[in-house]
């Protein structure tokens, strides 16, 4: 076959069969264009110098990665769509006498084609978008530094080979199939899978016990760091449990509908549920990986929505005041103890020093302690009731042996902590402490500082269960930025003030740059992201609505002709078709009512105790959800109508 005949008949055939290969290189270019402008700003000068840069960059480093892996996955997907559509196309041209070798020819320039166009036109609109995209990340940020139009050599080198390798797997794959498959399997590719599916009870079982398993996880976890360490399980579990119920356990419920002769004899439910029975097979891949890119889409967004909503709240209890310093001891023994009132005087000794050195003056200094206990398998953070009253504000009057408790105490029916009796005052939830004591103890005791909790520190460090000791201490300062900064370089800079596992001194703008540039950047490369999977989500169903549109396009015919009216016909394919479209968006819903606990467990690391803000910004994503997935579900199925009309 001559090379200028193969590229008019591969040309003819990408034009032909436009309504497959176009959505699958708009799809391809959206991918390339969205990897090289991530790939652009984790490489990019002007971010760095940014506030916070290290934070933006890594995410960035992260969401090329994410973006990466998802193309290789998401493009092979969408290849098997448009492959099974032209097996029969194929299948002919093999059984007019064109040879395999003729039709590999066909192929490889056709991919040449649609990746040529692909990545030529996602690296230019990459280009072209990358500054726009990087003034919204840094109006994002709140920093207003100028941006610099700028071209990465780096993000072109690296999308170009990725996608290039990409594609090049993608001919791989068709090549091989092509060349194994004899013309009557080719001829029949399209309308494979049609045998009535089992109902494979163990898998069920496996099904039901992983999904089962993860939305356990999710919902009984307490503790901070534990979510965090069983977050990925319990995704991974949910996940396996997802496709599992949709390739075994759906067909067990259409199974039982079959057998239901009240419901299943009737023309709209005959041909719904024997339409999907016999296809669900292929389906339910398709509707469950709806259904986790939904998901993602949901846990994503509304995470980083409640996150950057809480940001001023976060920066404002990090840091109360102009200049914080912080000293820590970790895991200490019975020959430590906790900071005392004279090395809280050294410290605010070395900051105002400091101050005078840099022209500042120093006022309004505060300072408190904490000291950290394990108590069973929890942390109990002890503070005294002075230190109380200068974080609160609040007065309070305690006997040598009371407390007041806070969060989830957990001391057993005698109310006995290292063998002390405690007397509960009062307590509740919430002391009022703000950012004050991490997140990660729930629990909290306030007493009188030589009463009984002076007691159980001692006794807890006998048996080696204090975890931590902590002093904190706040000021005021009228110094600039700069001055500011050179007080807290100092002090960071004296090691040996005071014992201690961790010390540090920042300023307000310090720690504020630094939230605005995590939480800034997560929030940006969660909606980015949430484009990237509601993008490719809105690809899969159109996809699944032409493939299953010609595939219902002849059965409809034979319905038709032996008597189903039209008005039937339309209330058939309705039925058929809200259900596989919303089946995926009901079980994401599902989905994320259970990872609501694990996922604000994990909020609360960043001192995010607004459990309402988190609940409200999780509805608003999903109803703004649910009207994108809708529109989708109007245009595609409006395509289907056509092709099965």
């Amino acid at each position: 076959m001559r090379s200028s005949f193969a590229c008019r008949l591969a040309v003819s055939n990408v034009r032909q069969n436009r309504k497959f290969y176009l959505p699958y290189i708009l799809a391809s270019i959206g991918m390339i264009m969205m990897f090289y402008i991530v790939a652009y700003l984790a490489s990019s000068k002007d971010l760095s110098k940014m506030p916070g840069a290290e934070y933006i960059t890594f995410l960035m480093d992260i969401g090329v990665v994410m973006i990466g892996v998802f193309a290789v996955i998401f493009l092979f997907y969408i290849n098997n769509f448009l492959m099974k559509r032209r097996m029969r196309e194929i299948g002919l041209y093999n059984v007019l006498g064109m040879e395999k070798k003729h039709i590999g020819k066909i192929l490889f320039i056709e991919n040449f084609i649609t990746s040529v166009i692909s990545i030529a036109a996602g690296i230019l609109l990459g280009i072209v978008f990358s500054k726009l995209v990087h003034m919204i990340l840094a109006k994002i940020m709140g920093f207003d530094l100028p941006i610099h139009f700028r071209i990465s050599g780096f993000a072109i080198a690296v999308t170009a080979l990725l996608f290039g390798v990409i594609f090049l797997l993608v001919l791989l794959k068709n090549q091989m199939k092509i060349h194994l498959a004899n013309p009557v399997e080719l001829l029949r590719g399209s309308n494979a899978g049609e045998k009535e599916p089992k109902v494979r009870h163990i898998l069920t079982v496996i099904g039901i016990i992983c999904l089962g398993s993860g939305y356990v996880m999710a919902v009984a976890v307490k503790d901070p760091l534990h979510a965090v360490l069983l977050f990925m399980i319990a995704v991974f579990l949910v996940i396996a449990g997802t496709y599992l119920l949709f390739t075994t356990v759906s067909i067990a419920i259409l199974k039982r509908l079959q057998k239901n002769k009240k419901y299943y004899y009737t023309p709209s439910h005959f041909t719904a549920v024997s339409g999907m029975l016999y296809r669900m097979k292929q389906n339910a891949v398709g509707m469950a990986n709806i259904c986790i890119l939904s998901t993602m889409v949901l846990v994503m967004v509304s995470t980083t929505m409640c996150l950057n909503s809480a940001v001023t709240g976060i920066i404002d209890q990090a840091t109360p005041k102009d200049i914080t310093v912080s000293g820590m001891r970790s895991s200490y023994s019975s020959a430590d103890s906790q900071y005392t009132v004279k090395e809280a005087e050294k410290i605010i000794g070395a900051l105002k020093s400091s101050g005078e050195k840099h022209g500042v003056t120093i006022s309004g200094i505060e300072y408190y302690r904490i000291c950290t206990v394990k108590n069973s398998n929890d942390m109990c953070s002890l503070i005294s009731s002075a230190d109380y009253e200068k974080i609160t504000g609040k007065k309070i009057d305690l006997q040598d042996d009371e407390v007041l408790a806070g969060g989830k105490l957990k001391l057993g029916s005698s109310n006995t902590l290292y063998g002390h009796a405690l007397k509960i005052k009062e307590q509740k939830n919430d002391l009022g402490l703000g950012g004050t004591v991490a997140g990660i103890n729930e629990a909290v005791l306030v007493g009188n500082e030589n009463g009984v909790l002076k007691d159980v520190i001692r006794d807890a460090q006998k048996s080696g269960n204090v975890s931590s000791s902590q002093i904190i201490i706040l000021c005021d300062s009228n110094g600039s930025l700069e001055q500011n900064k050179a007080v807290t370089e100092e002090l960071n800079s004296g090691a040996g003030i005071v014992k201690a596992t961790y010390f540090n001194a920042n300023y307000r703008e310090e720690v504020s740059n630094q939230f605005y540039g995590f939480t800034g950047g997560f929030l940006f490369l969660g909606i980015f992201l949430g484009i990237v999977f509601t993008f490719a989500a809105a690809l899969i169903i159109y996809y699944k609505q032409i493939s299953e549109g010609y595939y219902d396009k002849e059965k409809f015919e034979i319905f038709r002709k032996v008597g189903m009216s039209r008005e039937e016909m339309k209330k058939s394919i309705r039925s058929q078709v809200l259900l596989v479209f919303f089946a995926p968006l009901a079980v994401a819903a599902v989905h994320v009512g259970f990872a609501f606990n694990i996922v604000y467990r994990m909020l609360t690391l960043f001192s995010i105790t607004n459990i309402s803000l988190f609940f409200s910004c999780t509805l608003i994503t999903f109803a703004i959800f649910t009207v994108i997935y809708a529109s989708v579900y109007a245009v595609t199925s409006r395509e289907y109508y056509k092709i099965v009309k």
